[in-house]
């Protein structure tokens, strides 16, 4: 139990942190801003918009309510017992 929590929590700050570093390297090269995309294609292709983050935000989301949940379920082992 106490491996799966700290396994969600080492997930949610390693997609933090390669998101952020990512997201950094992709706005140091900068915008190609003459050429026109849609919305769509703006918001969820992580080379030419801003997707990375759409994706990376799911996938944080996605772990740290696995973290959560396992944490819950460790509170409850605690009070409750076997």
């Amino acid at each position: 139990m106490s491996s799966d929590l700290i396994l969600w929590l080492l997930t949610t700050i390693g997609l933090s942190v390669g998101l952020f570093y990512f997201h950094q390297r992709k706005s140091e090269r900068g915008s190609n801003l003459d050429v026109e995309f849609s919305n769509i294609t703006m918001f969820f292709d992580p080379w030419k918009g801003e997707g990375d983050i759409f994706v990376g935000g799911i996938l944080i989301l996605l772990s740290f309510s696995k973290f959560l949940l396992e944490l819950a379920q460790a509170i409850r082992m605690i009070f409750i017992g076997m």
